[in-house]
């Protein structure tokens, strides 16, 4: 027989020397259309977009508001015509607010919105929206969009939602080119049409400076012809 002092001593090692429970680490949520992008460490949902992933989006002339439109279903970048100088800057929306109640960062620091004031605009009249498509598309490492409010934490401007614009740190240079044109087949009606051609040329490099300081230097060239639809009508 063994003494009950002997077998509560043995019971308690075996508990003891039982499996313990593993630390998870950051949890990523994969979809069935878009995988590895929502990070869950967080009180509320993160899109992580990465720099491949927006070059490969197929953004008209390599615009940055563009290719966040494509792949954030909550953010939107309409085209408006007929708005005098607001055509210059396109305003983006998230989550259907004006343009003004989203927060835009760089590297996690406000960035500066435009000198152009939407007075004749039908979305975000009466706004100074941040101008996207400054930023060269080939010069983002990731971008992150809050989809939820985060007016306590910044304020405001930040009702709708945050999207930081994190650039690219890698060395060394890189160039992309790339071409497009609209077609139209309209046979046997008439002929076919091709016209907004559109040639986009950027290029970026990067350096290291001393041990731990980092520059990059790029840019962007864009040029777009006319399209016209009017057909019949013209």
């Amino acid at each position: 027989m063994v003494p009950a002092a002997q077998a509560e001593d043995q019971t308690q090692s075996q508990s003891q020397s039982g499996p313990t429970r593993a630390e998870l680490e950051n949890i990523i949520v994969i979809g069935t259309r878009a995988g590895d992008r929502t990070a869950l460490d967080t009180p509320v949902p993160v899109d992580v977009l990465g720099g491949n992933e927006l070059r490969a989006s197929g953004a008209v002339a390599g615009e940055v508001g563009q290719a966040l439109s494509v792949l954030a279903p909550s953010f939107n970048f309409p085209r408006q015509s007929n708005s005098g100088t607001s055509d210059l800057v396109r305003a983006g929306q998230l989550r259907g607010m004006s343009p003004d109640q989203m927060l835009v960062l760089v590297n996690g620091r406000r960035r500066h919105t435009s000198a152009i004031v939407n007075t004749e605009t039908k979305i975000g009249r009466g706004t100074a929206a941040v101008d996207f498509n400054n930023l060269p598309l080939n010069a983002l490492q990731r971008v992150e969009v809050l989809r939820d409010g985060a007016g306590a934490l910044y304020g405001s401007d930040a009702i709708a939602g945050v999207i930081n614009l994190v650039l690219d740190d890698s060395l060394g240079f890189e160039s992309n080119i790339a071409y497009g044109q609209h077609w139209t087949d309209l046979k046997p009606i008439g002929d076919d049409i091709n016209d907004g051609e559109t040639f986009t040329l950027d290029a970026k490099y990067g350096w290291q400076l001393a041990d731990d300081g980092f520059a990059i230097a790029g840019a962007a060239y864009r040029n777009r012809n006319g399209t016209n639809r009017a057909g019949f009508d013209q």
